[in-house]
């Protein structure tokens, strides 16, 4: 799963799922749904910091939720539900104000009444956590190396693990083209302070990059793909790092 700080953690393939209808809507309404998306990120992350931090203020053992944080979260159906109804949401208020159209704030209300519920859901059922997360990494930098290869064009993705082997959520795949008599050449950018190795999948298409490396790779240390010895069976690029454990939110009584 992927830690919520790695981006915007749904797509709008998720919103259609909800509403099949969307992609229409938005373009008779000139929605841009991709600003929706990460405007829904940037306000469910406000409520998450809050709920968080009334957690680690109330919380007897206050040293239990010091995982608590956004940084350590992971992207659970709870959350990615929160998230695709909340983007929803942004839509449909944004369709009403545009045409003062009740059927539009019918959806708008049915929306919010379904964001509650997946914010109850998560409080009710706990979020879900890493110990020392490992953030999704960045597009590699990729050179050509002289081997006796023939030309082509391949599909190149990285990821970092932290000690314990964890892996964070592989970079989107990059495209390299290479001539004859080269191969690509990958070195990660960017590694975050935790990173203790980096993995490399690589193939000829997004569905067929596989682990080639037998163990995690040294830090500053490139990978030399050569395809005519490529792995083409096995580990797929992974969504990131399972939870390590759950923490129960608190639900706190106004006082008065």
């Amino acid at each position: 799963m992927a830690l919520f700080t790695d981006g915007t953690a749904v797509g709008i393939e998720d919103l259609t799922t909800q509403d099949s209808g969307l992609l229409e809507i938005a373009v008779v309404e000139g929605i841009n749904l991709t600003t929706k998306l990460a405007l829904a990120q940037d306000e469910v992350a406000m409520e998450l910091k809050a709920l968080f931090e009334r957690a680690r203020t109330n919380y007897v053992f206050g040293l239990t939720y010091s995982a608590v944080r956004l940084p350590n979260l992971v992207v659970n159906t709870p959350v990615r539900l929160w998230l695709v109804y909340q983007t929803l949401v942004l839509v449909y208020r944004d369709g009403y104000f545009n045409q003062l159209n009740d059927r539009y704030k019918a959806k708008w209300n049915e929306f919010a009444s379904l964001t509650r519920w997946a914010k109850d859901k998560l409080i009710e059922t706990g979020v879900a956590l890493v110990t020392d997360p490992i953030s999704q990494a960045g597009a590699p930098t990729v050179n050509s190396v002289a081997a006796p290869e023939s030309a082509g064009t391949f599909y190149l993705s990285v990821s970092f693990v932290n000690a314990a082997g964890e892996e964070g959520k592989p970079s989107v795949p990059v495209t390299f083209t290479t001539a004859d008599g080269n191969a690509p050449d990958v070195l990660p950018a960017n590694a975050p302070a935790n990173a203790a190795g980096w993995n490399f999948y690589g193939g000829l298409s997004p569905e067929t990059m596989y682990l080639q490396n037998g163990s995690p790779l040294d830090l500053g240390t490139d990978f030399a793909f050569y395809p005519s010895a490529a792995v083409t069976a096995g580990q797929l690029p992974g969504d990131g790092q399972a939870p390590n454990f759950y923490r129960a939110i608190p639900r706190l009584l106004q006082r008065g």
